[in-house]
């Protein structure tokens, strides 16, 4: 192919490109709505510990489609005041003073052991 012939193709590819947008225009799609809920799996541990779950989920109309997992454990005492309602009454039901109490008493024993 000659030089000339290279040069005139990169033209018309160039233009193809450019007006690609306007030959090849959609139509405006409907919005999607968009929305996001949250699910938590709660339990407690043989040591009282509380380890919850919860999944983000998103939904576009109505099917779901994204799911994200965060998990985070408690232990017993821990500050409760920005958790989910459902795992302060969790917490709060099983975390009596006694519990909290061997609680610290076996971290206290583990970081003498460890010394």
């Amino acid at each position: 192919m000659a030089l000339e012939e290279k040069m005139v193709r990169n033209i018309l590819f160039v233009i193809l490109i450019m007006l690609s947008p306007i030959c090849f225009a959609q139509e405006p799609m409907e919005t999607a709505e968009y929305t996001k809920s949250t699910e938590y799996k709660i339990e407690v541990l043989e040591n009282d510990i509380v380890q919850v779950r919860r999944a983000d989920i998103v939904l576009r109309d109505g099917v779901e489609i994204s799911r994200r997992y965060h998990r985070h454990c408690l232990s017993p005492g821990s500050d409760l005041s920005s958790q989910h309602s459902k795992v302060k009454k969790i917490a709060e039901a099983i975390w009596t003073p006694e519990v909290i109490g061997k609680y610290q008493e076996r971290r206290n024993a583990d970081k003498k052991e460890k010394i």
